[in-house]
């Protein structure tokens, strides 16, 4: 192992560590911030960082949407300084992840490696809340063992030697392992998600039996596939609702199936109530957001009362917390930041698409782990939080994307940096 996969590995491996000093400070924050000053001093690794400086623009100018936003809105400093934190160790994040790989794959999976490992002690020594029940337990796996078990076996599927023992299927194999895993735990997006990765590594391995199509995968045929992909999509969402509906996933699963097809929303967005009140709050105040940590009951009243019309009961005490609900990287910027926030993930989404139809262009690349990443990404854009392990997760999705958009920085694996 090189000494930047190795710096890498632990760069992942220290997101167990968890600092509380106003907010809370993973021990990747603090080795990012010790090793992007070291890999500065070097120039080739300063010039390659160098191609990312839109990247780092866009986050820049979401900076300066939280600054105007926090002024504007006069926000407390306990939460304009954790909202600057966040953004200045994710920004840190990333530039460590781009410093260590330089173009080379190996660091970007060694660092995936290391996740896993911190997260698999986290869950075990440290578990927050929602690992409470167990690493068995549905939510526990949900929230812990499940994605970092689907994050490993994407990255088995990576190494060339078991790509030419079991071809393809040595690829794609442990992915729809881990798919089917997914489902049985009614992890549901990380089923959907391992699932669609295990079917884009398959269809990769078949174009590049087939030179002369891959040449000709356009633009508009891979928009095509797109399409194709929604709708395939939606076959998956019904094959989880027939399992659970049936009883196949447990009663807690049928329970929870039931609870969400019982009102008027569509099973994804009675899975992500808070879009009910987060467009309502960019549309409130689209330029400038609502501040750092952006706190107002108004919208959580008001989300009660959409889920009441819809026939819905939200889980646990609604008014536990004031902090405006988002549940999206996209909303929760444009939320907080105002839409400099929301640009700067949109134009992350849109570099995500286009590195799903260069990954099926280019040779060879490490799939499995590649897509599953890729598929994260647009996921937890769209769908997620920028929780607090994000700041790692995400700068590696982030990498993973630069490092396909960028093939001339990938002269070969063993090439001078």
């Amino acid at each position: 192992m090189s000494i930047d996969s190795l710096l890498s590995f632990l760069l992942g491996a220290l997101t167990v560590a968890q600092i509380k000093f106003g907010g809370v400070l993973l021990g990747s924050d603090l080795f990012a911030l010790c090793v992007v000053p070291l890999y500065l001093l070097k120039a080739k690794r300063r010039r390659m960082l160098g191609e990312d400086r839109y990247l780092l623009y866009g986050i820049g100018l979401w900076f300066l949407g939280a600054v105007a936003t926090d002024i504007y809105r006069a926000t407390p400093v306990e939460d304009f300084t954790r909202g600057w934190a966040k953004l200045v160790f994710f920004t840190l994040t990333i530039m460590a992840l781009r410093l260590l790989s330089a173009g080379k794959f190996e660091p970007l999976r060694a660092a995936a490696l290391g996740g896993v490992l911190g997260g698999l002690l986290q869950d075990a020594f440290f578990p927050n809340e929602y690992q409470a029940g167990g690493l068995l337990d549905p939510t526990s796996w949900k929230f812990g063992l499940g994605p970092l078990l689907t994050i490993f076996a994407a990255a088995l599927g990576t190494y060339p030697a078991i790509g030419r023992f079991f071809g393809p299927l040595g690829t794609a194999g442990p992915l729809l392992v881990m798919a089917g895993a997914n489902l049985m735990m009614n992890a549901r997006s990380m089923f959907g998600i391992a699932a669609v990765a295990a079917l884009y590594s398959l269809l990769k391995s078949a174009l590049d039996l087939h030179p002369a199509t891959k040449r000709r995968l356009s633009p508009g045929v891979f928009a095509m596939l797109g399409v194709l992909g929604l709708a395939g999509a939606q076959g998956l969402m019904a094959l989880y609702g027939f399992a659970a509906g049936s009883g196949a996933l447990g009663v807690e699963a049928k329970e929870k199936y039931e609870w969400q097809t019982s009102g008027d929303l569509s099973l994804l967005q009675s899975g992500r109530v808070e879009s009910l009140v987060s467009l309502q709050a960019i549309a409130d105040s689209p330029v400038l957001g609502h501040g750092s940590w952006a706190r107002d009951m108004h919208y959580v009243m008001l989300l009660v009362d959409r889920l009441d019309a819809a026939g819905m009961k939200m889980e646990g005490d609604p008014f536990a917390s004031d902090l405006i609900p988002s549940h999206s990287h996209l909303f929760g910027a444009w939320v907080e930041a105002g839409l400099l926030g929301g640009v700067f993930w949109i134009g992350v989404l849109i570099a995500g698409v286009m590195a799903l139809y260069r990954v099926l262009k280019i040779n060879d690349p490490p799939i499995s782990l590649v897509a599953l990443l890729l598929f994260d990404l647009l996921w937890t854009i769209l769908f997620s939080p920028f929780g607090l392990d994000q700041r790692f997760w995400t700068s590696l999705k982030i990498s993973i994307v630069l490092w396909v958009l960028r093939p001339r920085e990938r002269k070969d694996e063993k090439g001078r940096t």
